[in-house]
């Protein structure tokens, strides 16, 4: 097959089917036999150029070790023709997404977007404004960067720290404050709608104040349409105050504008205001100029205490003309006949009268007061109050 004389006879058939083509307008085809290909070699024989195997399978070794050329090859997906690609490789033919630049057919990572590579150990990559620069990471003592401000949109903390030890995992300092501009904290918190500031404990105290001077509070509120301070439990006191100084009380409220009261109390159904102590005064009221207590509704004494009026009455013979009775709902303890029976004993002569006042809690034993015409004398029995005239008329009578 290397023969001379065989080169040239292919030569020269080469040429003639060249020379068809030309005269027939006919391609030029070749037809290995079974099993072979065509192959086009350089002047030498050695480098094989383009192969065409019997499956149609196309190898160019050029396109592996061949000088790279600026535009790409394409070829037509229904027949197979190859041409330059659509565009011509033009830049206009592609387009760059975010963080991505183009050059021509070459893509890269935009400036803005590249991370610096030459950072060293324990370094970070940081926007600086312009660019990415390797900057020191904190680590969590000193090297954190003060002042410091950020913001952030999240469904969780935006910051968050952990002390695991079980001491205190934020603490703020303010050692130079002085008060005289605003209101210098050492932590504050602020919020349009929310808690400023929220304390919450499985086991201890949600938020605690401790002060060491005497002219400060260990924990204070201030409002300008609010409360300045709000308590609230499920379970326990709403607001909780305790001391142990010998002079001063738990919870002390104050006032100095018009009518307004310096603790006020509130309750649906319950006690507004309460006081209990073990051994002193439960609430005690004291003024220099107006009064001490001041009741906007009926006053109650438990039966087994003195000194408020526990009842009321005045009484024209057996007819309750006026009355009160502390031991009746607050809404009946002055409609007449307030709880209280009158009935009576007449001699209709001249003699001795009796008037028998039946009230609805026990009365002997208690200090009965009357005043009226004719009056000698009472008896207390049970829940019953027995009166001697001479004979009856109207009278006052107070049960304390």
């Amino acid at each position: 097959m290397n023969r001379p004389g065989f080169r040239i006879l292919f030569l020269v058939a080469a040429l003639a089917l060249a020379g068809m083509q030309n005269a027939a307008a006919a391609d030029v085809v070749v037809q290995p036999a079974a099993g072979s290909g065509f192959v086009v070699k350089d002047s030498t024989g050695a480098q094989v150029r383009l192969r065409v195997d019997e499956g149609g399978n196309i190898v160019m070794p050029v396109l592996v070790n061949g000088t790279q050329q600026s535009l790409p090859v394409c070829y037509d997906s229904a027949s197979g023709q190859l041409g330059p690609c659509s565009g011509s490789g033009n830049s206009a033919s592609y387009s760059a997404g975010t963080g991505l630049a183009l050059n021509g057919s070459a893509f890269s990572v935009a400036p803005t977007y590249q991370l610096p590579q030459g950072c060293a150990s324990s370094q970070i990559a940081q926007w600086n404004g312009m660019s990415w620069v390797c900057t020191d990471a904190p680590s969590g003592g000193s090297d954190f960067a003060l002042p410091y401000s950020g913001t952030t949109a999240t469904t969780g903390a935006a910051f968050s720290v952990a002390n695991t030890s079980g001491q205190t995992g934020v603490r703020g300092i303010n050692g130079t404050g002085s008060g005289t501009a605003g209101w210098p904290a050492a932590i504050w918190g602020d919020a349009a709608a929310a808690v400023g500031v929220l304390g919450t404990s499985s086991n201890g105290n949600g938020v605690q104040g401790v002060t060491g001077s005497d002219a400060a509070a260990g924990v204070a509120g201030s409002s300008n349409g609010g409360p300045g301070i709000s308590g609230e439990s499920a379970n326990f006191d709403g607001v909780h105050g305790h001391t142990s100084s010998n002079n001063h009380v738990g919870v002390a409220g104050f006032a100095d504008q018009g009518t307004a009261g310096g603790v006020l109390g509130g309750a649906s159904s319950g006690t507004g205001v309460a006081g209990v102590s073990q051994d002193g005064i439960g609430v005690s009221g004291h003024s220099d100029h107006g009064y001490a207590f001041v009741a906007y509704g009926p006053a109650q004494q438990g039966l087994n205490q003195g000194g408020w009026v526990k009842a009321a009455v005045v009484v024209d013979q057996t007819q309750v003309v006026r009355c009160f009775n502390s031991q009746l709902a607050a809404n009946s303890a002055a409609v007449v006949p307030c709880g209280i029976a009158v009935s009576g004993a007449f001699s209709y002569s001249g003699g001795d009268d009796e008037i028998y006042l039946d009230f609805n809690f026990p009365v002997d034993g208690r200090f009965v007061s009357v005043t009226g015409t004719n009056f000698q004398g009472l008896a207390t029995a049970g829940n019953r109050i027995t009166l001697k005239f001479h004979p009856a008329g109207a009278f006052h009578l107070i049960v304390y």
